[in-house]
């Protein structure tokens, strides 16, 4: 038992000391390049039609890597003896967990909700029906932006007020997160929801653009006009976007699978519970920033 516990000790000190040296740095370095970036080039009037996801992306990159996660690994380097464990430092704590919670749901929604953009900008390119196009204006891209943060307030707020699981110091994972499990149903639907939600809606719209492209195959290079240039951009940020968001659900599957397959809450939190989630963190940073920067 006490083997288990030391390795279980070190497999946490070696995730902070990972997430210190690798996830922080990519995450701060690399939204605050992408962030002066799409600014900068959005005053040149050169900004593309998914920069409002690409700034989103990055601020949720922005408050894991530079809030969450160098607290995290402060707790974890310094100890079950630090500030986050004193009475006055819990109102901070159960923030962290909370900031963390909507941020990682955010992130797969955020996919969701530009695989959704991504069919309205393709499926509905050349029509002139003025209702319809209103899902290709900048109303409609703000609403699809708002909608994932929304939807992840909504469902991750109810542990600020003791229902489902509570936030806190976990001597588990020394570190501010979700310290006790008041319902498994719960918690299997915190972290599951949002991962065939998101699925769903990013298989339908990315089969109806292949679909769309197939039809349209023989069609497309005919002859080249400004539209068909628009067109083959749409399509090439597309691609983009269907490509990082494939590579960050299968980094997240594994972390949704082992939490549908616990029995107890404390099968939740295991060794290899903590890589899954570190794989789901990796994900969250290095390919918000990858989308970004592509």
């Amino acid at each position: 038992m006490n083997n288990t516990s030391t390795l279980e000790t070190r497999g946490h000190f070696t995730r902070s000391v990972v997430s210190a040296i690798l996830l922080i740095p990519v995450g701060v370095v690399g939204a605050v390049v992408c962030l002066t970036t799409i600014l900068a080039v959005r005053k040149q009037n050169r900004g593309s039609s998914v920069d409002a996801f690409f700034i989103s992306i990055n601020v949720y990159v922005l408050i894991l890597s530079g809030f969450f996660c160098p607290l995290a690994a402060y707790s974890t380097l310094a100890g079950h003896v630090n500030l986050l464990t004193t009475d006055r430092f819990q109102p901070l704590c159960r923030t962290l967990a909370f900031a963390y919670i909507v941020t990682i749901q955010t992130d797969a929604f955020t996919h969701a909700a530009v695989a959704v953009h991504r069919f309205f900008a393709v499926i509905l390119q050349n029509t002139t029906y003025q209702r319809v196009q209103w899902f290709r204006s900048k109303q409609c891209t703000t609403i699809l932006v708002l909608i994932p943060w929304l939807i992840s307030l909504l469902i991750g707020v109810w542990p600020l007020f003791h229902l489902g699981a509570e936030f806190g110091y976990g001597l588990y994972y020394t570190r501010c997160g979700t310290v006790k499990i008041l319902a498994l149903s719960y918690y299997q639907f915190l972290r599951s929801f949002f991962f065939f939600f998101s699925c769903a809606l990013i298989a339908i719209c990315y089969m109806a653009i292949f679909c769309k492209l197939i039809v349209s195959r023989g069609t497309v290079h005919v002859r080249p006009t400004v539209g068909t240039a628009k067109m083959r951009r749409e399509v090439a940020l597309t691609k983009v976007a269907f490509g990082l968001t494939f590579v960050f659900l299968v980094l997240l599957l594994p972390s949704v699978v082992h939490a549908l397959t616990a029995k107890t809450p404390a099968e939740v939190y295991t060794t290899l519970g903590d890589v899954f989630l570190m794989m789901l963190e990796l994900g969250t940073y290095t390919v918000g920033v990858t989308l970004c920067c592509g």
